[in-house]
């Protein structure tokens, strides 16, 4: 996450907020000046299963998005494994 220096202060550290209650049906930590947490978005209300290899996400991923075949052969082509 991004560290936002403007809140932060030497005792506690302020990252990302959401800045709106588009997700607050979501319930607690999705409120309008939240922090916007990794379990916020990796957790429960992903529907991406992100405990599977790097390779079953990116398939997930493509699938989601209904990317063809020459969509994902161009970003393998670009993007190279970490």
């Amino acid at each position: 996450m991004l560290k936002d220096h403007t809140l932060s202060k030497e005792d506690i550290q302020v990252n990302i907020f959401w800045v709106t209650d588009d997700y607050s049906e979501r319930g607690v930590g999705y409120q309008y000046k939240d922090q916007i947490t990794i379990q916020a978005i990796r957790g429960i209300n992903s529907d991406i299963d992100w405990s599977k290899s790097m390779k079953d996400n990116d398939t997930q991923l493509y699938n989601k998005y209904n990317l063809d075949g020459s969509e994902i052969a161009f970003i393998e082509s670009v993007i190279k494994p970490i």
